[in-house]
C-alpha cells in the first residue's frame, strides 16, 4: 500500500481560505513544460482530511512537507494556548505512525521544508540566535547524517534579520523557507509598513553564507505568502492577496 499523499499545500484540512485568497502557479522559465506535466494532471475535486485522528486532530496542524520517499512526514502542530512544534510521523504497516516530536525539538518551531535530497531541513524558530539576543522568526538548518538529525543552526549571511518595530508594523520576520535544487532558498517576509508581504530568494555563496535576498518579480502591491516548489523545479506555488483593499479581488 502507497502513503496516503496530500493534496492541500498550506494545511491538513480542507481549507476554507480558498474564497479569498489566489494560488498562483508558475512554470519556472526554462524547464520543459512536458516534464512537468504529472504535478498537475490530477484534479482534485474535493479536498481531504489528511490522516485523520493521527496528523490531523482538533488542534492547528499545517507546513508539511515529506521525505523523497514519501515515507516520513514533518509538520507543525499547536495547541490552543502555547507555542508550535515540529512532529515527525512514518509510513509503516500501510498507515501513517503516531506522530512525535524531531529529536532538535525545541520550543517555538514551525514551518520545516526538507530538501529534495533528504539531507537537509529548513524551518523557522525563535530560538536565540547565539551573540545576537534576537528571538524573532528566523530560519534555522539541520542536517541528516548516518545516526539522524544533528544540531540545527541559523542561516549564516544576510538572510536572517534582527526584530524592529516601526508604530505597530513588526519587521524581522523570515517565514516559509524553500531550498531550491541548487542550494538558494526561497521565504516571504514583511518588510515594509507600506507595502505587503513578498516573496525573497537568497542565493547560497561559495563560503556556505547566504547573499542579500532579493524579491522577485511576481510580487505585487497586495500580499504572496506561502511559497512552496513541485519536486523537480519546474513549478513555483505561492498564496497571494493580490488586492487587500479590495474584498472580493484577492
Amino acid at each position: 500500500m502507497r502513503p496516503q499523499r496530500i493534496r492541500t499545500l498550506f494545511g491538513l484540512r480542507s481549507l476554507g481560505l480558498i474564497t479569498v485568497v489566489f494560488l498562483g502557479v508558475i512554470l519556472v522559465q526554462g524547464c520543459d513544460a512536458s516534464s512537468n506535466a504529472a504535478w498537475l494532471e490530477e484534479t482534485v475535486r474535493t479536498p481531504r482530511v489528511f490522516a485523520p485522528n493521527v496528523i490531523s486532530t482538533s488542534l492547528r496542524e499545517y507546513g508539511i512537507t515529506f521525505s523523497p520517499d514519501g515515507q516520513e512526514a514533518y509538520f507543525t502542530r499547536r495547541p490552543r494556548r502555547g507555542p508550535p512544534q515540529i512532529l515527525v510521523s512514518r509510513f509503516e504497516g500501510g498507515s501513517w505512525d503516531e506522530p512525535i516530536p524531531v529529536p532538535f525539538s525545541s520550543e517555538h518551531d514551525e514551518a520545516p521544508r526538507i530538501s529534495a535530497d533528504g539531507q537537509e531541513m529548513l524551518f523557522v524558530s525563535r530560538r536565540l540566535i547565539p551573540g545576537s539576543g534576537d528571538r524573532s522568526d528566523n530560519i534555522w538548518i539541520v542536517s541528516r547524517g548516518e545516526d539522524g538529525w544533528g544540531s540545527p543552526s541559523p542561516l549564516r549571511g544576510l538572510v536572517n534579520q534582527p526584530r524592529s518595530e516601526t508604530g505597530d508594523f513588526v519587521t524581522g520576520s523570515e517565514l516559509g523557507p524553500v531550498m531550491l535544487l541548487d542550494g538558494s532558498i526561497l521565504f516571504w517576509s514583511r518588510s515594509d509598513p507600506d507595502w505587503g508581504a513578498d516573496i525573497y530568494r537568497s542565493e547560497l555563496l561559495a563560503d556556505g553564507t547566504y547573499e542579500q535576498p532579493v524579491p522577485l518579480r511576481i510580487n505585487s502591491t497586495g500580499e504572496e505568502t506561502n511559497v512552496a516548489m513541485s519536486p523537480d523545479g519546474g513549478f513555483l506555488i505561492f498564496q497571494a492577496y493580490r488586492d487587500a483593499s479590495a474584498p472580493g479581488n484577492q
